[in-house]
């Protein structure tokens, strides 16, 4: 099995910054009636696109700890649906958590190969 490769500096600083826009825009909307009900829009769009990205980076959801993954979406996604709730930055709170989990096992899989390297030897 390969070592995950851990998100870049400057992705994740996209990805938190871009997090951040749509938890602006729910927060906005949430502060109108017509807009309280719209914004679980918002919610399916950051996160579909927030899904593709994490894919295009190389995080798999299918593979290890991928109930953390979905876990941290899921609760995510259901925070940001329910009204009044939905103006605490869950998206960002998830993108972030996603990140972290990313590094983690990244530096987990390189002791691992750095482990199984050594043995060889």
């Amino acid at each position: 099995m390969t070592p995950t490769k851990p998100i870049g500096n400057v992705t994740a600083g996209l990805l938190i910054g871009l997090a951040l826009l749509f938890d602006g825009i729910q927060f906005l909307l949430t502060l109108t009636v017509l807009g309280a009900l719209f914004s679980w829009l918002v919610t399916v769009i950051a996160w579909t696109i927030f899904l593709i990205a994490f894919a295009l980076v190389g995080e798999n959801y299918f593979q290890k700890n991928m109930a953390r993954k979905m876990l941290i979406t899921g609760a995510s996604v259901v925070a940001e649906l329910i009204p009044i709730i939905n103006a605490i930055p869950a998206v960002t709170l998830g993108v972030v958590a996603l990140i972290v989990q990313n590094r983690i096992e990244a530096a987990k899989g390189a002791d691992e190969a750095a482990r199984l390297h050594r043995v060889r030897r």
